[in-house]
């Protein structure tokens, strides 16, 4: 499986030179990756507090951080996003902006949230700090046109956040509520249910 390459590819973009890896969101897939999103250098801007890619997820990084994640966590986001999608098929898609919002939790109950929407990345990779990520304005700003690929825009949590992050997608909410309620049954039943 490509799992190790990739875990080295989000840490090389993270960290070193490496401008952008493809991330495959269907286990099943051959070399021949068909359903993938990318994970990019990207950008942060510090005054507007706006940015995507691997330099505005490094934020989320930092201990104590509104949203902090781990490097774990990170490394092995394309692992959550692939079980994502076994287990919803589709992401839930944000009525406004059409990004794709990828949410779950963990066992210890932090909510995480991925959120991906079109970008260009010859445009990012050229100039991004210059470049909206919406193809419909990259001519405007003076961006070459390409063809839009889907491009991570940010991951985060809800550690250090005042109150528990809400799920957008009913669906995720309603799984997770089933699971709690199943996992507490099973638990009351004791070890009979084990057997």
């Amino acid at each position: 499986m490509h799992n190790k390459k990739e875990i080295s590819g989000i840490y090389n973009v993270t960290f070193n030179d490496k401008y952008k890896i493809e991330i495959a969101l269907d286990s099943r897939q051959s070399e021949e990756l068909i359903n993938v999103i990318y994970y990019t250098k990207g950008y942060h801007s510090k005054n507007k507090d706006r940015g995507y890619g691997a330099r505005h997820i490094k934020l989320h990084l930092q201990s104590g951080a509104n949203g902090e994640i781990t490097i774990n966590e990170l490394l092995n986001l394309g692992t959550y996003l692939r079980r994502y999608n076994q287990i919803f098929d589709k992401p839930f898609i944000d009525p406004i902006r059409g990004a794709r919002i990828y949410e779950w939790e963990n066992k210890d109950g932090i909510r995480f949230r991925c959120i991906v929407d079109k970008g260009n990345i010859k445009n990012i990779d050229e100039q991004s700090h210059n470049c909206n990520l919406h193809s419909s304005t990259n001519t405007a700003l003076g961006c070459s046109p390409n063809v839009p690929l889907d491009v991570i825009i940010t991951f985060y949590s809800d550690r250090n956040i005042n109150k528990q992050m809400k799920f957008k997608d009913e669906r995720i909410e309603n799984f997770y509520k089933a699971y709690k309620k199943n996992k507490k049954n099973k638990l009351e039943m004791g070890k009979d249910y084990e057997r």
